[in-house]
């Protein structure tokens, strides 16, 4: 990677930085308003779950959750339970088959940081981790695009 895409992957990295960490202020410091969050049903993986109430780092779950806003909602249920209504099938599959693909490996990661998580946690996490490295590398992806085209 040449110079100018390492400013831009740079630069990407720090904008996502500064956006999440916002991002995570404003869900601390302000109340909640008309998300799309209750619209997400009851979790088809609670029944099944033992860790789900035993999680060693609930703030830090409660933290990932408060981002879980607007199409991300549904995003995680097709990542949870499939598509199982009509108005799932709006949302390709690509994201939820790779936070379903990801989430073990990086509980896996995070693990001796966080403590066991319950499934819906490490699906947050690690959707939350898979859509800032994609946005850093279309970042870079685009640079190169553009410098060739123009």
């Amino acid at each position: 990677m040449g110079n100018l895409a390492r400013s831009v992957a740079a630069a990407a990295v720090a904008s996502r930085t500064l956006v999440c960490v916002l991002a995570l202020l404003a869900d601390a410091l302000v109340e909640d308003y008309d998300r799309s969050t209750y619209l997400s049903p009851k979790s088809c993986t609670t029944e099944r779950d033992p860790l789900t109430h035993l999680s060693a780092q609930p703030r830090f779950c409660a933290r990932l959750e408060g981002l879980v806003a607007w199409d991300s909602v549904w995003f995680l249920r097709i990542a949870e339970c499939g598509y199982e209504y009509e108005h799932t099938h709006a949302f390709f599959p690509m994201l939820p088959a790779l936070m379903r693909l990801l989430h073990t490996p990086v509980a896996f990661v995070t693990e001796p940081f966080t403590g066991p998580m319950p499934p819906r946690c490490q699906l947050v996490l690690s959707g939350f981790l898979l859509s800032n490295a994609l946005f850093v590398l279309s970042a870079v992806c685009f640079f190169k695009l553009s410098a060739t085209v123009l």
